[in-house]
């Protein structure tokens, strides 16, 4: 497509970049697969690593470059009450590369409620569920020791709530209570000709009465989470985006609600 006088190149499956007369230097927006929401009062995914530059040299030019573009993480199906564990984590998003930038890191996980209720670590970090931390995000210092930040880290859980997942432009909240954590903000580019978000985290879900019948994603971009008594998955993450998928909600007399798909 075509916009401000700039030929757009947009990936949204794996292909390649064929650069066909010289060019210095690319504009480059590099977004991994957002991670997916975890069960039964889960943490919700975090986003997919984020990279931008307003201009990349490309080097060979003319050349053809390789792009691999990170799948959603997966969240998991919905259960009737009675069900017994695993109450599954989300699954982690997929890496994207493009050989122009570094790689981007897919989104960790939002935890599930058992066995292993801890947020998956990744471009930004998954949520904690049933009193567990947040996974860690791609940042100098991280254990993805990667620089530029990528994203920030998922929120922590509470026994009966979970903590949203982290964000490009902000860490995923804590849940506070029997209220869960919102996904963290995302951040927008203008690279496609038109104002939009990316990168942001899943919603955390909940299980009590008294909770606040889950948290929204973040930027309106990640996948809202539920609370009880759902019966349904928390939202996806918005189609290529890079964004997570909401956590479920959860009620022992009524379901376990699945977790939304980064």
């Amino acid at each position: 497509s075509f916009a401000g006088g700039k030929t757009i190149h947009t990936f949204v499956n794996s292909g390649t970049f064929e650069i066909t007369s010289p060019i210095a230097n690319v504009e480059i927006l590099s977004v991994a697969g957002g991670g997916g929401g975890g069960k039964h009062n889960g943490g919700g995914g975090g986003a997919g690593g984020l990279l931008y530059s307003p201009s990349t040299p490309v080097n060979p030019s003319p050349g053809t470059y390789t792009i691999t573009i990170g799948a959603g993480g997966g969240g998991s199906a919905s259960s009737p009450s009675g069900t017994n564990p695993p109450y599954n984590a989300g699954q982690n998003g997929g890496n994207t590369t493009t050989g122009i930038l570094d790689l981007c890191y897919g989104g960790g996980g939002g935890g599930g409620n058992q066995p292993d209720p801890t947020g998956a670590g990744g471009g930004s970090g998954g949520g904690g569920s049933d009193g567990r931390n947040g996974g860690q995000g791609a940042y100098p210092g991280s254990p993805f020791q990667n620089i530029p930040r990528q994203g920030y880290q998922g929120g922590n859980g509470q026994p009966a709530a979970a903590g949203g997942g982290g964000g490009a432009g902000g860490a995923g909240a804590n849940a506070a209570g029997t209220s869960a954590g919102a996904g963290g903000i995302g951040l927008p580019y203008s690279i496609s000709g038109t104002a939009k978000f990316y990168a942001g985290g899943g919603g955390g879900g909940d299980r009590l009465t008294s909770g606040g019948g889950g948290a929204a994603g973040g930027s309106g971009i990640g996948g809202d989470g539920k609370g009880q008594p759902s019966v349904v998955r928390g939202g996806d993450g918005v189609d290529s985006t890079g964004s997570g998928g909401g956590g479920g909600g959860a009620h022992p007399a009524v379901a376990s609600g699945g977790g939304g798909t980064g």
